[in-house]
């Protein structure tokens, strides 16, 4: 099975801790894997609480032109 065109993998992010100084860094290295899509009316997904700001980072650096939106959900339990 061959590697999707879309799919990046850094080899020396490998087995590593504390990849990212922070959130904020680890929006900017991602939006560095994503610059094809810079100015684009896109979209970025984030679970709170982590995720929210590495969104406003990638959003910030790909200069998207939507604000940011964010949803919040309880956590979901396995069931009993």
């Amino acid at each position: 099975m061959t590697e999707p065109s879309n799919v990046f993998e850094r080899e020396d992010l490998h087995n590593r801790t504390q990849v990212f100084q922070d959130r904020q860094d680890a929006g900017q290295c991602l939006s560095g894997m994503l610059k094809d899509y810079r100015g684009a009316n896109a979209l970025v997904l984030a679970v709170p609480a982590g995720g929210i700001p590495v969104a406003a980072a990638m959003a910030a650096v790909l200069e998207f032109s939507a604000r940011c939106h964010y949803a919040y959900g309880d956590q979901v339990g396995s069931p009993t």
